[in-house]
Order: C-alpha cells, then sequence, then structure tokens
C-alpha cells in the first residue's frame, strides 16, 4: 500500500438549478495495485458532509466500484453504458437509485492517474441529478 495525495472535484446539477454545485476538496489515502487495476482508501472530510466517513473505491479496466462505510453507507458502482441500482444508508432510511454512467476515463500520469466519471442518478426513472467527479491520485 502506498500514501497518496488524492484531489477530488465533483459537481451536481439538479433538475431546475440553474448552476451546479460544486465541491473540491484535497485529502491523504492509501493507493494499492491489484491483479485487475487498484484500490484508493480515503477518509471524507466536512466539506463533503461525510465527516468520519471512508471511501473505498475499487478500479478495473471496465468500472469502478465504490462503497462508504463508518456512518454513511453507500454502494455505488460506475460502468459506462450500464444502469446499476445502488443504496445509500441516510439518517430518514434505506435510499435506492440507478447509477447511469455516461463517461468512465482512466489516465495514467508521471506519478499516479486521474479518473474521470460523468454520471446522472435516477429515483424511478427519473432525473435526478447529473454528476461528475475528477479524482487525481498521486503518490
Amino acid at each position: 500500500m502506498t500514501n497518496a495525495v488524492i484531489s477530488i472535484k465533483s459537481t451536481q446539477k439538479y433538475e431546475g438549478d440553474p448552476q451546479p454545485a460544486e465541491i473540491t476538496f484535497i485529502t491523504d489515502g492509501d493507493y494499492e495495485r491489484t491483479e485487475d487495476g487498484c484500490a484508493i482508501t480515503y477518509k471524507e472530510g466536512e466539506l463533503t458532509g461525510y465527516q468520519g466517513v471512508t471511501t473505498h473505491l475499487n478500479i478495473d479496466s471496465e468500472k469502478i466500484t465504490m462503497w462508504r462505510s463508518g456512518g454513511a453507507g453507500a454502494d455505488m458502482v460506475f460502468q459506462k453504458g450500464v444502469r446499476h441500482h445502488a443504496l445509500m444508508q441516510s439518517p430518514e432510511g434505506t435510499i435506492s437509485f440507478c447509477v447511469v454512467t455516461k463517461q468512465l476515463d482512466r489516465t495514467p500520469i508521471d506519478n499516479g492517474e486521474v479518473l474521470y466519471l460523468d454520471y446522472n442518478l435516477e429515483v424511478n426513472g427519473n432525473l435526478i441529478s447529473q454528476n461528475t467527479m475528477e479524482l487525481k491520485i498521486e503518490f
């Protein structure tokens, strides 16, 4: 396992909102090469609304699997062109939704890699938000 600096920029555009909400933050994490790709783990912060939560990403050539532990559970799979059902635990209960990934890019850089996701979240077939996420992992 290698220590890594993870820079995350994400946007969420909700139906009816003229401007997307944007969050950018930098955190320390762990990076590990796996047989099929890599695994990344980092702690969320107050800025993301998930303080005390750990995010885990398993990345291979076709998809990214994400889950959170430590207070707010969420399991999501990002795979271009494939609709995946997902669950999120919240104080109000379990929320069921679909993740529809439009773009998933993985680009190596000199000292790490950059992941880019463009995806929609849907509930009952209705678009809830359009999202992007760029993760820059440097070690």
